[in-house]
């Protein structure tokens, strides 16, 4: 027969991983929780684009803004990125250029 002793410790080993097991499940239901509630938002956010966009495709009428648009919106979009395009190249050559010196004086040390 265990003595008195033994059974003590056993049951407060045995206590001792129930409480550890217990913490796990208390975590896991905490994370659950959290999770759930952002799966909830994220659901709801997803219903209201949903709706906004089915809103959008059933009232807006494409062929309106089409008809507005002529030749001369696409020929100053054009010569819009041109000019962006040049501005970002004379950038680009003043950055190679204070690059170079850089690297000459790093390698000049």
């Amino acid at each position: 027969m265990k003595s008195l002793a033994k059974l003590k410790a056993e049951i407060e080993a045995e206590q001792a991983e129930v409480d550890a097991l217990d913490e796990s499940v208390h975590e896991a239901k905490k994370v659950k929780r959290f999770e759930d509630e952002r799966t909830r938002r994220v659901q709801q956010e997803y219903t209201a684009l949903s709706a906004k966009h089915e809103f959008i495709e059933s009232n807006y009428d494409y062929t309106t803004a089409a008809s507005d648009m002529n030749l001369e919106v696409f020929k100053n979009v054009v010569r819009s990125n041109s000019e962006v395009n040049d501005t970002v190249a004379g950038f680009v050559t003043k950055v190679d250029t204070v690059k170079k010196e850089v690297n000459k004086i790093l390698a000049s040390r």
